[in-house]
């Protein structure tokens, strides 16, 4: 996972396959089942955790999506969309890579390389990692 630039690629690209909808949808379409497996690791309250983190790392470069305190997990993926949703197109997908990107960052900081990618093909499925999956498996 040591290089951004392709990772941020790879995001850019799987939120772009996915069936057009609101600004910033793609982002929820992708971090609802992440959340599934994220949380069977830390429970739903440490990947609220770490996604509150990624708000604050996000806002760094996009101050408009800044974390509010939210009453639960859903609560706070709610008012991620609904922020996302008075975006543009381009601005929500931009903020939308920064935040996965510095997610899985985190989570790989955590937990290693290997159980990160293997949380994302359980997440999104073999196939939405592509060719950085394949580079992830040539460096083991």
């Amino acid at each position: 996972m040591e290089n951004p630039r392709a990772r941020h690629q790879q995001i850019t690209a799987l939120l772009s396959s996915l069936p057009a909808g609101e600004p910033g949808s793609g982002l929820l379409t992708l971090l609802r089942p992440l959340r599934a497996q994220v949380a069977s690791l830390v429970s739903d309250d440490g990947f609220s955790y770490l996604l509150e983190r990624t708000l604050f790392l996000t806002a760094q470069s996009f101050q408009w999506i800044k974390a509010e305190s939210a009453s639960s997990t859903e609560a706070g993926l709610d008012n991620l969309r609904a922020k996302l949703a008075t975006r543009t197109h381009e601005e929500a997908l931009a903020a939308s890579v920064c935040l996965l990107a510095s997610f899985i960052d985190l989570v790989a900081s955590l937990i290693g390389d290997s159980l990160t990618v293997g949380i994302l093909r359980a997440a999104w499925g073999d196939d939405a990692l592509g060719a950085w999956g394949e580079d992830f498996k040539h460096e083991q």
